[in-house]
């Protein structure tokens, strides 16, 4: 009897062993379930699309709530990394609520941002009381030191709308903290000005170092760059305002008097930020190490050629980047062969084959930090240029 006991207790501990072992293999299957839901079934190994997928919704967040003070420059795991500038640290922890929320806060476990590092926005209050004064003249600067990492706006602008488009287009184009000098004046020269100093933001970040300044209607940009492609690419770009200009100085040649009128400058602002809120939301995929690209991404092409059609008075450069996995002769030479193959897709819905430029730049162009997962993703791109034919 006792040997029929213990046979009978060792089979119910195996029953029950067994049951344990299916219930815990159970939840792992529905917690793997949950995930792959979450992620929209993203294979393996592919967690950077996550934070790709977790920063594009959250600017698209920011935008719809039509904040530009602040930029989420980079995700890192489920923390988002801001940088920018406020007036307050309640507008700044408003800022923060509509970033969590924009994705479902579950945790570690179950995704969505768990953390908002502000260490990157400054705060300040410039706001005043009453009628602003009248400048005369109308003055403003941006300047850039790419070796120290610094970039000093001063000067006048006509409210802080303007002040915070500017402050927010410099912290996306420069990546660094941003001092603001401003201060608010009425007596903007033209409509169109905010636009006219973004164009000008743009091309001063793709120098060494250099100056914007601004008198009344005229804007000059005096700087350096080591790459003659970059100064003609300046070149091309600005064009005259009516009454005023602007200058590059470089170490590649003579000063360029080159400018721009306002309603070309509106158009050109209006199409890329068509263009950038595009690329946005979702990136444009390829087959790994090719330059096929993914059928998921023919929806979004579809869009962008749209929104090129829309705008048919401008030159658009499509920009292909990689991260820096392979060698870069073959990072450059799958760069180009991407950048033309979408080139070949919005030629094939009618955009123009003379509007469309296609530009392989490899790893040489990094935006995030090839040493992580994060900054790699970030780094494989395709980016929209517009500028004047």
């Amino acid at each position: 009897m006792n040997i029929a006991v213990g046979g009978d207790i060792g089979f119910g501990v195996w029953v029950m062993s067994a049951i344990a072992k299916f219930l815990i293999g159970l939840v792992v299957l529905l917690v793997l379930g949950a995930l792959g839901i979450y992620y929209d079934m993203i294979p393996a190994g592919s967690a950077h699309r996550v934070e790709a997928k977790l920063l594009a919704s959250s600017r698209q967040a920011l935008r719809n709530a039509d904040i530009y003070a602040v930029e989420i420059i980079r995700m890192d795991g489920q923390k988002a990394v801001l940088a920018g500038h406020v007036n307050s640290q309640q507008q700044l922890d408003d800022i923060k609520k509509i970033i969590r929320r924009a994705n479902w806060s579950g945790g570690l476990v179950l995704g969505g941002i768990t953390r908002v590092d502000s260490t990157m926005v400054t705060i300040a209050s410039h706001r005043t009381s009453g009628r602003l004064p009248l400048a005369s003249p109308y003055e403003w600067s941006a300047r850039w030191e790419s070796d120290a990492g610094a970039l000093v706006l001063g000067g006048y602008v006509p409210d802080e709308q303007t002040r915070d488009r500017l402050v927010a287009a410099a912290t996306r184009l420069f990546h660094v903290p941003v001092r603001d000098d401003m201060q608010l004046a009425d007596g903007v020269p033209f409509d169109g000005w905010a636009e006219a100093a973004i164009i000008e933001l743009e091309a001063l970040s793709q120098l060494n170092h250099g100056t914007v300044s601004a008198n009344g209607n005229a804007f000059r940009l005096d700087g350096a760059t080591d790459e003659a492609s970059i100064k003609q690419e300046i070149e091309t770009r600005l064009r005259r305002f009516p009454a005023g200009g602007m200058s590059i100085i470089s170490v590649q040649g003579p000063d360029i008097d080159i400018r721009l009128s306002p309603e070309e400058v509106a158009t050109i602002d209006r199409c890329q930020r068509q263009f950038d809120a595009l690329l946005g939301q979702e990136n444009i995929v390829f087959s790994p190490s090719s330059a096929v690209i993914s059928e998921r991404s023919w929806g979004l092409l579809d869009r962008l050629a749209q929104a090129a059609r829309s705008c048919p008075t401008v030159q658009i450069e499509i920009s292909a980047h990689t991260d820096n996995r392979q060698s870069a002769a073959l990072d450059l030479k799958l760069s180009q062969a991407r950048a033309e193959a979408v080139r070949a897709y919005l030629m094939a819905k009618n955009v123009p084959a003379e509007r469309l430029v296609a530009k392989g730049y490899g790893q040489s162009k990094p935006i995030g930090d090839n040493e992580t997962a994060t900054g790699r993703a970030l780094n494989r791109r395709i980016e929209f240029k517009v500028s004047a034919p």
